[in-house]
């Protein structure tokens, strides 16, 4: 078997739905304008950008990941805008690295929040752990941003592999604790397609693949190659995890030497380094093209004690524009052909791509089934399995209602089990409020 992870996954460990991330992001661009805002969009694109994401969320009904998509898809816009392809590099271009920063710092904010709660509620996934055994390994795909499944593993006490390197490199941390570093594993972009690098057939652990981006993997160029970052805990820990969260969210784009869309780590002697998001949306998640997605060389931001920006560095494409499908996806596709048992957890069937791969795996061989698994589901959405829908079977429970069914456990929850994940759920009652009131008032804002 193997797991397919939505975000309605991790909603029990704190993290945010697409609705919550959307009013954040909603309330932040309306926010005051102040420098730091100003310094984030841009000198003067501050006003427009503002109505552009309005246009995008309020009048156009798209939550922030179909924004980002549509943004990354900026080049297909210019004749039904008028705009220039400058123009409109200018405007979308930042809007969707200020979108990219700030959804990955709220993610980032979210895991380091009601830290107590989460550690008595991150035991009830010991299922994960069960199968990671059973298995050998566990294949878990994700559509997160998150750092809930390795939070889990590392609790239970399960290893996990991303298909990096087992070599720990190490970065400057000078902005946030100087007398530390932080730790990261790096793969080279399109090795993750030979799999070497995640556990073998008998080995115990868990494979995680992350179809989205996530907000501790990083793009960069090394020696001339895309490769990416992966920052993590020098020992994996629950705690350990918290706190590569915690270095995540607090580099922002808050100084002088930071872009949009990257964090740079600083260090003595003018050991900087930029590294770029991969916390992206839309079918360009799992594979940014040289069409929306350019990086610098990888090398110091100082030079003569004067900042490099990133429009004045040479630029490299992370990927031939020619390579036949997404990265992640394509392994999702790939080590999905050798399963027979796909249980999808608080996904909403939402991703065209995703569905895609998961139709064309089912419709593949009459013993393969998929369980979804959430309290909410559109049949609408599920459409597109309409010739093998007898092996589809609707399980409308929550996560954590649902792994302790699987594990057996037919006991209610203890009291602080209880509070603490009506604490992880508990929205912001006041910033709904705001949120509704700003969609009614949208023609006034525009």
């Amino acid at each position: 078997m193997a797991l397919l992870l939505g975000a309605g996954a991790s909603f029990e460990l704190g993290m945010p739905l697409v609705r919550g991330v959307t009013d954040q992001l909603l309330a932040y661009a309306c926010g005051p304008i102040d420098d730091s805002f100003e310094g984030i969009l841009g000198r003067g694109r501050t006003i427009p950008m503002r109505h552009a994401f309005l246009d995008l969320v309020v009048g156009h009904g798209m939550h922030y990941e179909q924004a980002i998509g549509w943004l990354e898809r900026v080049e297909e816009h210019v004749q039904s805008n008028n705009l220039s392809k400058a123009e409109l590099r200018g405007l979308y271009g930042h809007l969707r690295l200020w979108l990219i920063d700030i959804v990955s710092q709220q993610i980032a904010l979210a895991q380091i929040q009601k830290v107590d709660a989460r550690a008595t509620v991150v035991p009830l996934y010991r299922q994960i752990a069960c199968w990671a055994t059973e298995h050998r390994p566990l294949w878990v795909f994700t559509l997160n941003h998150d750092l809930c499944v390795e939070q889990v593993a590392a609790q239970h006490g399960v290893r996990t592999s991303n298909g990096f390197f087992d070599n720990l490199a190490s970065y400057p941390n000078q902005n946030v604790r100087p007398d530390e570093r932080l730790f990261g594993r790096m793969l080279k972009y399109d090795s993750v397609l030979n799999g070497s690098a995640f556990f073998q057939p008998g080995e115990s652990g868990i494979n995680l693949v992350r179809l989205h981006g996530a907000i501790h993997q990083f793009y960069m160029n090394h020696e001339g190659q895309p490769w990416i970052v992966q920052l993590e805990p020098e020992v994996p820990s629950v705690a350990g995890w918290t706190e590569v969260a915690q270095d995540i969210a607090t580099k922002g784009n808050e100084d002088e030497f930071s872009a949009p869309g990257c964090i740079t780590l600083r260090g003595v002697n003018e050991e900087s380094f930029r590294f770029h998001r991969t916390v992206l949306s839309g079918a360009h998640k799992a594979h940014p093209s040289d069409e929306f997605l350019r990086l610098p060389k990888y090398a110091p931001i100082l030079k003569d004690r004067k900042v490099i920006h990133v429009e004045d560095m040479r630029e490299e494409p992370v990927a031939d524009r020619n390579d036949p499908a997404p990265i992640a996806l394509e392994t999702f596709a790939r080590q999905l052909q050798s399963i027979r048992r796909l249980v999808a957890i608080g996904y909403s069937f939402c991703d065209d791509h995703v569905n895609e791969v998961v139709a064309t795996w089912l419709s593949g061989h009459a013993s393969r089934t998929l369980d979804i698994v959430s309290p909410f589901v559109d049949p609408n959405n599920l459409a597109l399995f309409q010739g093998s829908i007898e092996r589809v079977h609707l399980i409308m429970r929550g996560a954590v209602d649902y792994l302790r069914m699987q594990e057996g456990r037919s006991e209610p929850l203890t009291p602080s089990e209880a509070e603490a994940i009506a604490e992880l759920k508990k929205e912001d009652e006041d910033l709904r409020k705001s949120i509704d009131e700003l969609r009614r008032s949208y023609d006034d804002l525009r």
